[in-house]
């Protein structure tokens, strides 16, 4: 069955989301903003729609010969441990560093359901880690993993007021509508 080129843009489409098509082959473009920086991610088929795989683009380079190359390596190294999804990678040819989220369709397909998962996933690791790959490039020491309390603090008032009301509610251990919440 797999899943064809169409219904990736179908997919697309419906968690709102603006793209470019590859013209030639089974590739998608796609840009955005996050909290730390701006961000491309291509999208491609491959194996007759069998194979799913979303890979940043240009998303931060450290070549062998940078100062804190080897803090950069065990940082790769520490989040590609947490995570089962997604993998950072380093090209040694040129070390760009790359987030990769690769799916195997195979005889199956994917529900709209499980992409919406797996666009969140990968955009909000995309996201959060860049930031602490980048502070690594920058200084030679990792900031640690970034809890989404700290992310949600440094927002201010840039959240909606019903928004922020909810987060201070669950913060104070109400309860939401899929159970009670202890950490955001």
């Amino acid at each position: 069955m797999a899943i064809a080129f169409e219904r990736l843009q179908e997919l697309l489409r419906a968690e709102g989301l603006a793209f470019f098509i590859d013209p030639v082959r089974a590739r998608i473009m796609l840009g955005g903003v996050g909290l730390h920086g701006t961000y491309h991610v291509g999208i491609a088929l491959e194996s007759e729609g069998q194979f799913l795989q979303l890979r940043s683009l240009q998303l931060l380079r450290c070549t062998p010969d940078h100062p804190h190359y080897h803090a950069v390596m065990e940082v790769l190294a520490r989040i590609n441990c947490q995570y089962r999804f997604i993998k950072f990678a380093l090209d040694p040819s040129d070390g760009e560093i790359v987030l990769f989220g690769d799916l195997w369709v195979a005889d199956n397909t994917v529900t709209p359901a499980q992409f919406h998962t797996i666009i969140g996933n990968y955009l909000s690791a995309l996201d959060v880690h860049s930031f602490r790959i980048r502070q690594t490039l920058e200084t030679g020491e990792d900031p640690g993993t970034i809890r989404p309390e700290a992310l949600l603090e440094g927002l201010g008032d840039a959240l909606p007021p019903e928004l922020r009301d909810l987060l201070d509610k669950l913060k104070k251990g109400g309860k939401s509508p899929g159970g009670e919440i202890t950490e955001l």
